[in-house]
């Protein structure tokens, strides 16, 4: 802790300890021309990820859970930093004295820059709207169309349509097992839940919409205001109810948009009942569905075969029986079969078009039944069929909105159908999930061999995601579980990726050990890269934040924490950690509720290098009590703190004191407890006189 004080800069006498938020200035140069690769990588990673969202907005199918949104719009908003950040190196770079192939390379990144930054600034645009609308208000703008489409779910209960970040793509449909799960019945993925929901949404909202007339645009939207604020009102009290609410501000958020149509309920309540009675057997065993795929454990059997009560026919209650209930392959595929077999009985005689299948909610069943029939088949062998099955889902899906493909790619290349495998990736060449990336590779090696087009695929899946090595080369296991929300490049879609990889990378003779060469290759050079940016950023960091530049600061210190965690080296992960926590702990209206992770890591890893009674343990107690602070979280705020001032006492720390003793001050005079406020401030203003 520096003496001055060393992250709280409160002039004592004064209870201001605020900061404003700095504008975007120059970076210094601490970086040469021979960077201009590492900015070119920066700005192609969230270039791809831009165009995967806006791709991924043209879909009407997706959904997230409301409560997901702030971390999405938090993600990009960090990317829309990052970007900023770049956009400042390359100016600095730019007057480096660039001979005529740098200045065309610099000017290009621009031009990426500039196009990416814009797609960025459009997804967030699109994702405030969306939170508006996740809160059960139509969209102000919403265009005067009668069509639900459009509509489809701009009100659905709790949730919006949003591209996801997480799983192998964001336009993937209900069933996304490992090619070789099924121990304990195949596990799913807690994304096709917001899937389901959105059906349901949309179907109910069909339903309701029937028949009905309205005297102008206007009258149809209060008419949709009320039926999603009924709906979210049932969210909000399971979510009260459940007393384990993951998400107290949403639920507070709901609760109010609720609040003005609350008189309008039993007239809704009339409405949906109403309706109700008029479904059909099999309308309504499709409802008890969509309850059950949003459910949990064993509930989801129940419900599912409760549907089967309903109509002995309902093709999702077969399926998900076949996910959940099946205890070997053989059984699992005669219940897809057998939904299969319904699906195709209830739509003979119907004509529907190829683009409809998906479109149409009725259909969707037949085509989930489809998908995981195919990958059963191809478990017992029966790969010919299997591969029939698959082709023809895309053929019915043919923007494969369920993630066939991923399925497809690999039974291909372990067909050796290589042309057809190299057709299917041309097809879906804009697809940036790992899982295809990965693919990719292996079908390239299996055409290419050790060149350098196998290799440059190979390089840019692992550059892409360089967690999934480590399940593919046998360091971890792959978890029988699949995580419930992952996004680009993350552990999680790591997991996804060799869940339905790792059979056909370990079954081609020379692959595994050719991806281990590979990755060697590559961790080399990225721990030299890594250590240079590491250094780079650090040093560019701690002059922003001498400069008092926050949000400068804590950009280079995150991009310092980002190349240590990639290195693996805990010393330097340390470092990172405790500088920034004290840029940030010395900026306190800039601390958010996100950044708290950042503050307990740097505590346990001081716990764990130095031990608890060394002095420099005292800085991460400190810096822990300022974000306590900071969140108005009091009496936390005054343990962490007494911990660190006790430390301080016993060491005869004199330089930490001043500024331990004046947020104590600060949080007691929060608590109301102004004597022991005006005690500890004057303990802090006589060791600052005595400096």
């Amino acid at each position: 802790m520096n003496k001055k004080p060393p992250h709280l800069r409160a002039v004592p006498g004064s209870k201001s300890t605020l900061k404003d938020k700095p504008q975007l200035e120059p970076e210094p140069k601490v970086i040469a021309l021979d960077d201009l690769p590492v900015l070119e990588e920066e700005i192609d990673y969230f270039h791809g990820m831009a165009l995967e969202f806006r791709m991924a907005q043209s879909m009407t199918d997706m959904s997230v859970a409301g409560s997901e949104l702030g971390k999405i719009q938090g993600l990009f908003e960090d990317a829309l930093s990052q970007l900023e950040r770049v956009g400042v190196l390359l100016d600095a770079v730019s007057e480096m004295g660039p001979n005529q192939k740098q200045r065309a390379q610099i000017e290009r990144h621009r031009a990426k820059l500039a196009e990416t930054q814009a797609i960025v600034n459009g997804t967030l645009t699109r994702i405030r709207d969306d939170i508006k609308s996740s809160m059960s208000m139509p969209a102000a703008n919403a265009s005067p169309s009668g069509s639900l489409s459009s509509l489809e779910l701009r009100s659905a209960g709790g949730n919006v349509q949003l591209p996801s970040m997480g799983g192998l793509d964001m336009q993937r449909a209900v069933i996304q097992p490992p090619t070789n799960a099924i121990a304990g019945g195949i596990r799913r993925n807690e994304l096709s839940t917001t899937r389901i929901s959105a059906e349901s949404a949309t179907e109910e909202f069909a339903r309701l919409m029937r028949d009905r007339d309205f005297n102008s645009m206007e009258d149809m939207q209060a008419f949709l205001a009320k039926i999603s604020a009924f709906r979210n009102s049932k969210i909000v009290a399971e979510r009260l109810d459940s007393g384990h609410d993951d998400d107290p501000e949403l639920t507070r958020r709901m609760q109010n948009a609720i609040a003005p149509y609350v008189k309008d309920f039993p007239e809704i309540a009339k409405i949906v009942e109403a309706s109700n009675a008029l479904l059909t057997k099999a309308e309504q065993a499709q409802c008890i569905m969509y309850d059950a795929w949003g459910a949990r454990g064993a509930e989801r059997v129940r419900l599912a075969r409760e549907a089967l009560k309903k109509d002995k026919k309902c093709v999702d209650a077969h399926v998900l029986l076949g996910q959940e209930s099946a205890k070997t392959i053989e059984e699992a595929h005669d219940l897809f079969l057998k939904a299969d077999e319904l699906g195709e009985k209830a739509i003979s005689g119907q004509t529907i078009g190829p683009d409809q299948w998906w479109a149409d909610l009725k259909t969707r069943p037949l085509l989930r039944a489809k998908m995981e029939l195919g990958s059963t088949l191809w478990l017992l062998g029966e790969r010919e069929d299997a591969l029939d099955y698959l082709r023809e889902v895309l053929r019915l899906n043919p923007m494969d909105n369920q993630g066939a493909r991923y399925r497809l790619v690999y039974f291909l290349i372990s067909e050796k159908l290589f042309d057809e495998a190299k057709e299917l990736t041309n097809q879906f060449a804009a697809d940036g999930a790992s899982t295809w990336k990965y693919a990719k590779a292996l079908l390239d090696f299996n055409l290419y061999k050790n060149s350098l087009r196998a290799k440059q695929s190979m390089r840019d899946a692992i550059a892409f995601n360089d967690f999934a090595p480590r399940y593919f080369l046998g360091y971890e296991g792959v978890p029988e579980e699949m995580p419930a929300y992952v996004g680009f490049g993350t552990p999680g879609e790591a997991v996804e990726c060799a869940a339905l990889g790792i059979d056909h990378w370990r079954t081609t003779d020379g692959a595994i050990e050719w991806m281990r060469t590979c990755a060697d290759e590559i961790s080399s050079l990225n721990k030299q890269q890594a250590f240079k940016l590491w250094k780079t950023s650090n040093e560019s960091a701690k002059r922003y934040a001498n400069d008092d530049k926050f949000s400068k600061a804590k950009g280079q210190f995150l991009y310092a924490l980002k190349h240590a965690e990639k290195l693996g080296d805990e010393l330097l992960i340390s470092i990172a950690l405790k500088d920034l926590c004290e840029v940030l702990a010395n900026h306190l209206s800039e601390i958010k509720k996100a950044d708290e992770p950042y503050f307990v890591r740097s505590l346990e890893l001081a716990q764990q290098t130095v031990g608890v009674d060394d002095p420099r343990y005292i800085g991460p107690l400190f810096d822990y009590g300022c974000f306590k602070f900071a969140m108005s979280l009091h009496n936390d705020a005054e343990k962490y703190l007494t911990d660190a001032m006790s430390l301080a006492e016993k060491l005869n720390d004199d330089e930490a004191l001043p500024a331990i003793y004046w947020l104590l001050g600060e949080v007691y005079d929060a608590k109301g407890e102004f004597a022991k406020s005006r005690r500890f401030k004057a303990l802090a203003q006589e060791l600052y006189e005595d400096e």
